[in-house]
């Protein structure tokens, strides 16, 4: 496959992963927490612990996308497009927090979302992800396709000459 074709279907997947990284955390970080928070209270009542396994479930596939963008085999673009927007994202709620809340209503996220969603541009984690995204597409090795070399193949051997006239013969 050439660099081009490995790129295109990199940003593909790129593009694809974005929204599924999204989501799946921002859907689950915030029952996590309440799940958490009701494990820390039902051990103070000495009761059993709630558990939200489908948050956990959703929040570990958000990691699997983010361990499966970072793959070395992948091109880095993959990785890039969700990096970018991420960071992007997180430097927005840094540097316009108001207006990002304005913009960030449950009309334009969804109410599922929502929480988590501002929760993670609140703390940060967008602009952690999104770094650790783009760094990972920093490396040489991920822009440089697999190169398909010929095996090298030793030369023949070569017999051992003898000296000419006038030459100097060293001998060991």
């Amino acid at each position: 496959m050439n660099n081009a074709t490995r790129h295109g279907i990199g940003a593909l997947i790129g593009v694809v992963a974005t929204p599924l990284i999204a989501g799946c955390l921002a859907y689950s970080v915030d029952d996590v927490r309440l799940s958490v928070a009701s494990g820390l209270q039902a051990k103070i009542d000495d009761v059993p612990a709630p558990h939200d396994w489908a948050a956990l479930g959703l929040l570990l596939v958000g990691a699997a996308v983010i361990g499966l963008v970072v793959n070395a085999r992948l091109s880095p673009l993959a990785s890039l497009v969700p990096g970018v927007l991420g960071g992007a994202l997180g430097v927005l709620w840094f540097l316009e927090t108001a207006w990002m809340l304005d913009k960030s209503t449950p009309e334009f996220v969804p109410e599922d979302l929502y929480l988590g969603y501002t929760n993670m541009a609140a703390n940060g984690t967008f602009m952690i992800i999104g770094v650790a995204l783009v760094v990972a597409s920093l490396s040489p090795r991920r822009w440089r396709g697999t190169r398909t070399s010929e095996p090298a193949t030793s030369p023949a051997p070569i017999a051992p000459r003898k000296p000419g006239p006038g030459e100097d013969v060293v001998e060991a």
